[in-house]
């Protein structure tokens, strides 16, 4: 009798100690209020996606396509039209002034004129280049919902303390796609032939902000290229990083009119490539200081 007391005894031990452990690990598994706002704490940094406003051609130049158009203007053309469409990152204050672009996009129309001219002394009037602005087009509803999804995962791991939250964001990057300009006419398939073994050598750039470098022709590819985009030789896909004016947009915060970077890769589908880009060099120089609200 008392061999089985003293069994019953143990297994009663047993049990209270199963039970007490359980409660234990459980209560480690449940992180309290104070773990959770020390976990809200590591966001240093918080940043969005939105659509690039077509307000941005504002601050844009307005390029000049020239009468006679030829692979050799087209080089031209390229080389000054690198300050709207850079293809690499680039730092907004080393923009020239507009009046500045404005002046090297009449300077080029005068060669070309003059060129067109000389070829035809017949001609009493050299012929006029024409003003081809651009426009901007926004991502399909599917494109910009996969972008977002994609984003939400993969910024923060670009970047260190970064969060992903539309209302405290002191921080934008706004995406979009910028056409026209004085790029290829879709409309002719004898300039998209000539332009595409043309680009598809390597050529030095003499203006613009990759000039003195060689950067040769590619087209990106991920899981957006092409995706509900028409197929249009002047299309480039953009990201600009803004800040806002110090208070975070769900507090009232605005964009600032001028971004502090700006990029463009050829294509009208890329948004992933276009972002991750941004986002590395972003994870090399650091984000700008934001104002203080």
């Amino acid at each position: 009798m008392r061999g089985f007391v003293a069994f019953c005894g143990a297994i009663a031990t047993v049990t209270l100690y199963c039970a007490l452990l359980g409660h234990t690990q459980a209560a480690v598994k449940q992180p309290s209020p104070s773990e959770a706002v020390a976990g809200q704490e590591g966001c240093e940094i918080y940043l969005t996606l939105q659509p690039l406003d077509p307000a941005v051609l504002n601050l844009l130049a307005t390029p000049i396509v020239p009468a006679n158009r030829s692979v050799f203007a087209d080089s031209s053309i390229k080389q000054l039209q690198d300050w709207d469409l850079p293809s690499k990152v680039t730092a907004w204050h080393e923009r020239p002034s507009p009046e500045e672009l404005a002046r090297q996009w009449e300077e080029l129309n005068k060669k070309w004129s003059a060129g067109a001219q000389s070829k035809d002394k017949s001609r009493k009037d050299a012929p006029q280049g024409h003003a081809a602005p651009y426009n901007v087009r926004s991502l399909s509803a599917k494109q910009w919902q996969d972008l977002e999804k994609w984003f939400g995962k993969t910024a923060p791991k670009k970047l260190s303390g970064l969060c992903v939250d539309p209302v405290k964001a002191t921080y934008v990057l706004a995406v979009g796609v910028i056409a026209g300009g004085a790029g290829v006419s879709s409309n002719d398939p004898n300039r998209v032939g000539d332009y595409t073994g043309y680009a598809s050598k390597p050529q030095p750039d003499s203006l613009g902000p990759n000039a003195g470098t060689v950067a040769p022709y590619r087209t990106p590819h991920d899981e957006f290229t092409g995706a509900g985009m028409p197929d249009d030789p002047s299309a480039n896909t953009c990201v600009y990083l803004y800040r806002t004016n110090g208070k975070a947009l769900g507090e009232g915060g605005k964009r600032q009119e001028a971004p502090d970077y700006y990029y463009c890769h050829a294509g009208g589908g890329i948004a992933q490539s276009t972002v991750t880009t941004m986002l590395k060099y972003l994870a090399k120089t650091g984000l700008p200081r934001a104002p203080q609200g």
